[in-house]
């Protein structure tokens, strides 16, 4: 833990040192609207193939500490032995739940905290199980979701091949 941390990380450290990416509630004035998301996330299972399934790596955290939270402190409390990434469900997250039956796409940030620190990007809360496990496995680096959000800033999965 960063000497100023001011116990930012701390309650991270076991969730991210198990492989798993915290998922940040960062506004407290929506209930139901936290609960819709973090059910989504937490509830979530990918397809492993050859007929598994893989449990979410998403855990979800209701701590007031991280009300408000300025990501770019996160990140700059963040120690160097601890390699991972965050997601946060802030006020935008919050909107696009209320509005979801007009917009369609609920979105999250995601925020890296290991090889680009501090970079983020907004994904589609359905994207969430696919760019976890390939994080996780590093089959897939940070900034290839990043690149690949769409003209709005968020990640809705990669465009399918016009050949297949």
């Amino acid at each position: 833990m960063g000497p100023d941390d001011g116990g930012l990380v701390g309650p991270l450290r076991g969730i991210v040192g198990n492989g798993r990416t915290p998922l940040l509630r960062t506004t407290f004035d929506d209930d139901a609207g936290w609960a819709t998301v973090a059910a989504a996330l937490e509830g979530r299972s990918r397809d492993g193939g050859w007929g598994s399934q893989e449990e979410s790596l998403v855990d979800a955290v209701v701590d007031r500490r991280y009300e408000n939270l300025d990501v770019v402190r996160l990140a700059g409390a963040w120690p160097d032995d601890l390699l991972g990434y965050v997601i946060v469900a802030d006020d935008r997250t919050m909107a696009e739940v209320r509005a979801a039956a007009s917009t369609n796409t609920v979105s999250v940030l995601y925020v890296d905290l290991w090889s680009e620190r501090g970079s983020t990007f907004r994904i589609a809360v359905d994207q969430v199980p696919d760019v976890a496990m390939n994080l996780f496995i590093a089959n897939m680096d940070f900034f290839e979701f990043a690149d690949a959000a769409g003209p709005d800033g968020v990640f809705r999965g990669f465009p399918s091949d016009p050949d297949e």
